[in-house]
């Protein structure tokens, strides 16, 4: 490959690396004007989770994890069930 074809597909990645960066950011400006203050809250600690970004949010152990022998359940679950209305959204 020449210089001139490798700076053209480093602009193609460039590109794209800002056009999904700019998608993230405004999902994130969308997010703000229709959730909660309670609802952004909670976003921000699930984002804030240790642990790859492709876990962060989700329920239950992860991958390899597992209760310790003695525990009672999953992390969070006191064995009440969470009352929603239909319609409302999580």
């Amino acid at each position: 490959m020449d210089d001139k074809a490798i700076a053209v597909k480093v602009k193609e990645i460039t590109d794209l690396s800002a056009g999904g960066l700019k998608a993230h950011v405004d999902s994130q400006l969308a997010l703000r004007k229709v959730l909660t203050p309670e609802q952004l809250e909670k976003m921000k600690q699930l984002h804030n989770r240790p642990g790859p970004p492709q876990m962060r949010g989700r329920r239950g152990p992860r991958r390899g994890e597992g209760p310790e022998p003695g525990d009672e359940g999953l992390p969070g679950d006191d064995g009440e069930a969470e009352a929603s209305t239909p319609g409302e959204g999580r």
